[in-house]
């Protein structure tokens, strides 16, 4: 579709968002897009009050942020469906206008739930459709408003969620989850072990912490996995610093069978070599793990949707939920006696991925674009 513009609008809780909206943006110049406006709207319309909000956040993974953020979480998805959502389709509205009028996109895609964007977009001042990109296994009221164009989901299960609540089974398409390109393609084994300082014989057991919603206890954790000797274990700690200080010292007590990183960008490489990987279950990360086919273990997922994550992952064969450091070692050990059970958890992650997501999205709102019709003149297109 020559000449398009699309806006891409996301939000900073966590990463996950802002990984889907980079990858879609850089799907949409693949595929020929002229310009792609990139907004983390809250942010460029509250900034005290999201830093605020994004601050509250963080600490929900936190055992005193634990039963609130719980609270919030379901208390929202259930009273939402009876007048909250129609309070937050006011949030950012006046920053989406501004830019509205200063880019005139063709469409607007959402990462996070921001009905302001639907709201606006289909007024007949603006016409503009609106895509929602939904970044979990699961299903949180929030999301739906009745001006979406289309939903973009993770599963099968969620398109079913989203049709119980009222939602026509042509606005929903099962694209999988978009992540970066780097994890579409086939990693190169010898490379990486040329790259990292890793032995080839010992199984690589890998924990990533991360910065937001650290994964907890790996100082004790990675001692725990160590008293196996046949194994190896990579510590990826993102931009979490002061997890970096904590675990570097335990190098000296297991030379040669830990290794500690911050950031690392070839994530991807470290995961396709791993036997088994300790995380949590934010919906990018498992996704990515799910495109290298890797088998997870979740260490005590907080309530809400990366409970929910843990949850469908475990029942569909590709991860365990653990509790107690002691089911951690377990289940490793495990994995190492039956190599038909991590041979299993594989085929489930193969069964879970959607490949190239970011294509199938963009694909689809292009041809949806190109096949347009005019929007209904309901009540809400009506508003100025």
């Amino acid at each position: 579709m020559k000449d398009l513009k699309i806006l891409i609008l996301y939000a900073s809780y966590g990463n996950g968002h802002k990984q889907a909206a980079y990858a879609l943006e850089q799907e949409f110049y693949r595929q020929g897009a002229q310009k792609v406006i990139l907004s983390d709207v809250y942010i460029e319309s509250y900034p005290k009050f999201a830093n605020f909000t994004r601050t509250l956040y963080e600490k929900s993974y936190k055992p005193i942020g634990l039963p609130i953020y719980k609270a919030f979480y379901y208390g929202t998805d259930r009273y939402s469906r009876s007048g909250l959502a129609y309070l937050s389709q006011f949030i950012g509205l006046k920053r989406i206008r501004e830019i509205i009028e200063r880019e005139r996109p063709d469409a607007i895609i959402t990462t996070f739930p921001i009905l302001s964007a639907p709201k606006l977009g289909s007024t007949e001042q603006y016409a503009i459709p609106t895509y929602t990109v939904i970044t979990d296994y699961c299903l949180h009221s929030f999301w739906i408003h009745p001006n979406i164009h289309r939903y973009f989901v993770s599963s099968d299960k969620v398109g079913e969620e989203l049709h119980k609540l009222g939602v026509a089974r042509e606005k929903i398409v099962v694209s999988g989850i978009p992540i970066r390109a780097s994890f579409e393609s086939e990693p190169d084994a010898e490379k990486f072990y040329r790259t990292y300082p890793v032995d080839p014989a010992k199984k690589i057991v890998t924990v990533v912490a991360g910065a937001v919603g650290q994964l907890r206890n790996v100082e004790k954790l990675v001692p725990e996995i160590l008293e196996n000797r046949d194994i190896q274990v990579i510590v990826i700690c993102g931009n979490n610093e002061k997890l970096y200080q904590k675990i570097v010292p335990l190098r000296e007590e297991y030379p040669g069978r830990l290794t500690v990183f911050g950031y690392v960008e070839n994530i991807h490489e470290i995961l396709a070599a791993s036997y088994c990987v300790i995380t949590k279950p934010g919906g990018i990360s498992i996704t990515e793990a799910a495109a290298m086919k890797v088998p997870l273990i979740f260490f005590k997922p907080v309530p809400g949707q990366e409970r929910e994550n843990a949850e469908f992952f475990q029942a569909s064969g590709a991860a365990f939920v653990t509790y107690h450091l002691s089911e951690i070692k377990e289940k490793i050990n495990w994995l190492l006696r039956d190599g038909n059970k991590q041979r299993e958890m594989k085929k489930a992650m193969e069964r879970i991925y959607k490949p190239h997501a970011s294509g199938t999205i963009v694909s689809e709102v292009i041809r949806s674009l190109e096949n347009r019709l005019p929007y209904p003149k309901t009540a809400a297109s009506k508003e100025k």
